[in-house]
């Protein structure tokens, strides 16, 4: 978190940065860093994980509530990245060596916590927060309503007073980037899926190949442009992100 900062403070009209947390589990470290990379360090948002201790806490989990209550006063940016699935013995598990962890898994548990956070009403109780998704949602966005009907529709899960109507609510106030997911049947799905406004532009580099990263770009540039929509497509690569950022804000409108 420091060494970002001080990029960003090197040149703060080309850098931004998300803080990194340590593991959620210790509630009283992570407030007091939330605290030190706001006020001290000037970081523009979080990056959480989809899930802690070894996969067994997602993030609508009750011992997380001070942290969420804390990012919820400050109106944070909370970008949520997925980690490995959890296991019995807390080692991701393989489906086979030519499937990484990321290729399957990773979309999967995004939706597990997106989930998570609306059942468990975290995100109803912090409604400030703007929570990116990674990965176009995941899964989300192909099984939403299947989520929503399940968990609001059938009495014998719910407890919480949700309805479908509010589960799929809840789901349409993410955000979502589209790193990794701008194939043509991904991007049809999010765009009827979500509001123009809540798709930002992702691309998931360093940890992909420069190639890889250009062919995301121009599966995303041909999509709307084929469909001559290039007002969604810079509402994708800047505008949206301008009116989450305040700091991004204020630096086009001194423009």
């Amino acid at each position: 978190n420091d060494y970002c900062s001080t990029i960003v403070k090197q040149n703060p009209k080309h850098f931004g940065f998300f803080a990194s947390l340590m593991t959620l589990t210790d509630v009283e470290g992570v407030l007091e860093e939330i605290a030190y990379v706001f006020d001290v360090l000037g970081a523009d948002g979080i990056i959480l994980f989809t899930s802690y201790n070894n996969g067994q806490m997602y993030l609508g989990h009750p011992i997380f509530k001070p942290i969420w209550s804390e990012l919820n006063r400050r109106h944070a940016v909370v970008f949520i990245h997925p980690t490995s699935a959890s296991s019995p013995n807390g080692k991701p598990k393989l489906i086979n060596s030519m499937l990484p962890i990321p290729a399957i898994d990773f979309p999967h548990e995004t939706t597990r916590t997106a989930a998570d956070l609306i059942v468990s009403k975290t995100i109803d109780s912090n409604s400030t927060c703007k929570i990116i998704l990674s990965h176009a949602g995941g899964t989300l966005p192909y099984i939403a309503e299947r989520i929503a009907g399940i968990a609001g529709d059938i009495k014998t899960f719910n407890s919480n007073g949700l309805t479908k109507e509010s589960i799929m609510n809840g789901f349409k106030n993410f955000y979502y980037d589209t790193a990794l997911s701008t194939g043509s049947s991904t991007l049809h799905g999010l765009t009827d899926f979500v509001n123009s406004s809540k798709i930002l532009f992702g691309s998931d580099l360093p940890y992909i190949p420069v190639s890889l990263n250009e062919n995301i770009i121009e599966s995303l540039e041909n999509y709307f442009l084929k469909n001559d929509n290039r007002n969604y497509l810079e509402k994708i690569n800047f505008k949206n992100a301008i009116n989450i950022f305040p700091r991004l804000k204020a630096l086009f409108h001194d423009k």
